[in-house]
């Protein structure tokens, strides 16, 4: 495997493959965690400071910013694993 076929896969887990990507996240990823408890019982804390609509907007910038890392690292881990594949075939 050369250079420009590690790009191909890499430019074809980065664009088509984002659906099977953000499945994988999501049966692996499980939200019932104390780390997520502790992250709602803050937001329903603020709650009583914030209005609602700042607070949806706040959570789903989080939420966005978590979903975009975890994609990232996902899809670095497999590129990781495909140059570590193509180095021992080679």
């Amino acid at each position: 495997m050369n250079k420009h076929s590690i790009q191909e896969i890499r430019d074809s887990l980065n664009c088509q493959n984002e659906s099977v990507v953000e499945s994988v996240l999501d049966r692996s990823l499980p939200l019932d965690t104390p780390q997520w408890k502790k992250v709602e019982q803050l937001l329903t804390y603020l709650t009583e400071f914030a209005p609602g609509y700042k607070i949806t907007e706040l959570t789903d910038a989080i939420c966005c910013f978590a979903d975009d890392q975890t994609k990232r690292g996902f899809v670095l881990g497999q590129t990781e694993l495909l140059e570590e594949l193509a180095r021992r075939a080679a």
